[in-house]
């Protein structure tokens, strides 16, 4: 029961913490106008989604298992992953395709972390 609990707990501080970084980023991405709007269909959608999920788990793991539910849960996980991939290939900067605006690599996390470090 106390390996639940910590699951449980590191659960919650990683929706919460996912949950602030989203809305921000969301938030911030958009003109003063559009913000309530925004906010409102990100937060309806999360909500539909969840909902929706976990009636569908519920009816997965009825006609199934919960290792087909977990098999099934896979699939959104791997499109995502290689659209992640897709995406931060052709990010500039990647070596991917695309103009890459610091040849030297100056700008660059690792820099920073570098400069910092020195």
């Amino acid at each position: 029961m106390p390996v639940l609990g910590l699951g449980l707990l590191l659960l919650g501080i990683g929706w919460s913490c996912t949950l602030i970084a989203g809305s921000t980023l969301i938030v911030d991405s958009v003109g003063a106008r559009e913000r309530p709007a925004v906010q409102g269909l990100s937060d309806l959608t999360m909500n539909i989604a969840g909902a929706l999920g976990g009636a569908l788990a519920g009816v997965i793991v009825l006609l199934g298992s919960y290792t087909v539910l977990c098999l099934t849960a896979l699939v959104p996980i791997a499109v995502l992953a290689v659209w992640v991939l897709k995406v931060r290939s052709s990010a500039p900067g990647s070596g991917g395709p695309g103009p890459d605006p610091d040849e030297h690599g100056t700008d660059s996390p690792e820099h920073d972390l570098q400069a910092t470090l020195d």
